[in-house]
This record gives C-alpha cells, sequence and structure tokens, in this order.
C-alpha cells in the first residue's frame, strides 16, 4: 500500500458533484490492477451526464438483493418506515429474476452493479452465488455497501474467490459507544475485526489486488474535527479509501425552486431495481413516487428508454427538475453546486 495519503475536496476539483460527500484516499493501487475497459465505464460515467449523452443501456445497475437487514440504525430510512408502518414486506429477491436482470445486462454492457438497496446484502443466502455469476456474465464491477457485522473471514475469502470487486463497509463513529447507538445491533470490535481480515485477505494474493476497499461515515452536523481525525486514523490501514457523506434529514426536506444549470447527474448513470422488480431512477429514498415500471414485467432496457425516464432526463437537461415532485425534494440535488 501507498504510505502517502491527500484528503481530496471533490467540490474544488470538479465541477458538477455533490457537496454531500468527500474522501479520504489512503492508496489508489487497487486501480492500476483493473482493465481499460473498467477505466472506460468510469469515463463514460463522468462524461455521459456532462454531455447528456444516453448510453444504450445503464452504466451502473442498483439491485437490491434483499430487504431484510440485522441491524435498526436510527437514521436509515429502513428503520423509519419499519416503525411508522409504512415499509414494504421483506423477503430476498429469487434467484431466477436475479440471473434474468443479470443476463440481460451482461449483454447489453451494464458495466457495474451495486447488490445493495434498502438491505443488507450478506444476508441473502446466495450473495457469493450473486457475484460469482455476476463475473461470470461478464459485469466489470461488482459490489455493495455492508454494515460489516456479517463479514467473517469465511465471507470475506469467499465474496473474494467468487470474484467481488468492491465492498464498502459502513461505519459511524471512531468511537465504541457511539457506534453502537448508531448501529444498532452491531458490535464495534467485531466489525472491526471483520473489516481488517477483509483488508489482510485482500492485500495477501495477486488476484484480489484490484479489490476497492471503501469505509463509508454518515457526517453528523454535532461531529468534531477531533473525531474526524479519530475515525481517519481508526480506518486508514483497513482500507483504500474513507469516504464521509453528509447527513440528510429525510423529515424535513426543504424543496428546490427554479435553479439555472442544476441537474443531476444519475438520470445518465444509473438505475435501481428493487427486490419486488419495481424500478426506479436512482436509489435516493424520496424517488419512491417516480416509479418507471417492474422489471419482472420490462427488460431493462424498456425500463431505461422508457417515456417515464425520457420526460424526467429532458427536464433535467433543460433546467426543470424542479418541475419532478420526487427531484425538487431530494436533499441530494439541493446539495449540488451549479454547473453552466
Amino acid at each position: 500500500m501507498s504510505s502517502s495519503a491527500t484528503v481530496r475536496k471533490p467540490e474544488r476539483e470538479f465541477g458538477l458533484i455533490s457537496r454531500s460527500y468527500t474522501e479520504y484516499t489512503v492508496s489508489e493501487e487497487w486501480k492500476k490492477h483493473r482493465s481499460a475497459a473498467y477505466h472506460d465505464y468510469r469515463r463514460q460515467w463522468n462524461e455521459n451526464p456532462a454531455k447528456f449523452i444516453l448510453s444504450g443501456y445503464p452504466l451502473n445497475l442498483d439491485i437490491e438483493t434483499t430487504t431484510l437487514c440485522n441491524l435498526a440504525c436510527p437514521m436509515c430510512e429502513r428503520t423509519l418506515k419499519l416503525k411508522n408502518g409504512t415499509f414494504r414486506p421483506v423477503g430476498h429477491m429469487p434467484m431466477d429474476f436475479y440471473k434474468r436482470i443479470i443476463t440481460e445486462a451482461g449483454k447489453g454492457g451494464v458495466a457495474a452493479i451495486k447488490l445493495n438497496y434498502l438491505g443488507e446484502p450478506l444476508i441473502h443466502p446466495d450473495v457469493v452465488e450473486q457475484v460469482r455469476f455476476a463475473k461470470e456474465q461478464g459485469i466489470l464491477d461488482v459490489m455493495f455497501n455492508t454494515n460489516g457485522a456479517l463479514l467473517t473471514r469465511e465471507m470475506s475469502k469467499a465474496l473474494l474467490d467468487a470474484g467481488i470487486d468492491g465492498i464498502f463497509i459502513s461505519f459511524d463513529s471512531p468511537y465504541k459507544e457511539s457506534f453502537e447507538k448508531v448501529r444498532v445491533g452491531a458490535k464495534f470490535e467485531e466489525v472491526l475485526e471483520n473489516a481488517k481480515n477483509l483488508f489482510e485477505l485482500r492485500n495477501s494474493n495477486p488476484k484480489y489486488a484490484h479489490v476497492f476497499l471503501r469505509s463509508n461515515k454518515v457526517l453528523f452536523p454535532t461531529d468534531s474535527e477531533e473525531l474526524i481525525r479519530d475515525y481517519i486514523n481508526l480506518w486508514k490501514d483497513k482500507a483504500d479509501v474513507v469516504g464521509f457523506t453528509s447527513y440528510m434529514d429525510q423529515m424535513n426536506k426543504k424543496p428546490i425552486g427554479p435553479t439555472p444549470g442544476l441537474y443531476c447527474d444519475q438520470p445518465w448513470q444509473r438505475m435501481l431495481i428493487r427486490q419486488d422488480g419495481l424500478s426506479y431512477p436512482c436509489c435516493a429514498d424520496i424517488i419512491q413516487g417516480l416509479c418507471l415500471g417492474n422489471a419482472q414485467e420490462m427488460t431493462i432496457k424498456e425500463l431505461w428508454t422508457g417515456q417515464v425516464f425520457q420526460e424526467l432526463r429532458e427536464k433535467h437537461s433543460t433546467g426543470r427538475c424542479h418541475e419532478i415532485g420526487a427531484c425538487k425534494l431530494c436533499p441530494y440535488l439541493s446539495s449540488r453546486k451549479i454547473k453552466f
């Protein structure tokens, strides 16, 4: 691993990007072990929304393989909906449905899949097979976010052998007491040990050198600079990147108005398929009011190029995203810089 580290401030380095995320980069060694096709996909990830280029298929599919979770984090949309009785029935995505999605994705040139939404992907009994099958179908970048509680050494080894490309561990405090208050049901020491084992396994074999490991922290308004420094110090020997996502108040959303130059990248980058097949333009919780259709009845191609999605793109590309009910209340969109 590289001994040098840099703090990146995306809002200074790039044009249109969310102010809600920044990261501390420990090493980019893993990038050297990715294919030319992967780097071309990442070029398209930035270029397509900047130039409003619509590819034949989404570059990335978010696939909710399960709605079950072993934790009850108080800031999570899933926890809030369970408490007020508005969350949908919980369950796993059937493997035959999953394989149909992935088979079309592979043939259509989808570059990346992320195996989660409002659930813990490691709960799915077939998660290792899901990774293996996606790699067999030619998906370049197979990844997921996890709370890390179920990421045992055995599971890490199985995922690495199956071909996983990225694992991102959500971990919200460098201090045991506050961590366990936020990540309700997880044990501080156990998750850290799991992360350490994964990191060591990744570094133990050249065939795993391409795997990208990241820690993610929700940055709360009360977090001090000392806490952030302690968090980086805790994770810089267990991850390639230490990421910070600003806390978004899901209960007090403020609508955006007409804002020249404001639009979202994601309609030209990705699409979400929920465990029940319903599809949405992105993985922002507020987008649930804008269904594209059901992937159990339509193809990925039909969903991606359908009228609902095309009308959404047209409004974003012409500075009228505030006319979309779901988008005007999106806290991520309202945190973006303006691009002229």
